[in-house]
């Protein structure tokens, strides 16, 4: 399994998810979406510990801003 992205490349997709986040008012997904997100990052190769190793992003709180993306695609919203 491939490490985390540099920390500039982490720095980079942090900032482009919570820009995205922003400027849609800052919307919490809901309790139903987080979990089908989370469950989706559970059977992934690439998460571990509570973390995408692609992206590098904590995927508790990424899961949570309804705008944000699963950068393989994995997700359905």
């Amino acid at each position: 399994m491939n490490d985390t992205p540099s920390i500039p490349r982490m720095a980079v997709n942090l900032a482009r998810d919570m820009g995205r986040w922003a400027i849609a008012g800052a919307p919490v997904s809901p309790q139903e979406l987080i979990k089908e997100r989370l469950d989706a990052c559970n059977i992934c190769e690439f998460f571990k510990n509570e973390r995408c190793m692609k992206c590098g992003c904590h995927m508790k709180a990424k899961a949570s801003m309804v705008t944000a993306r699963c950068p393989l695609g994995k997700w359905a919203k």
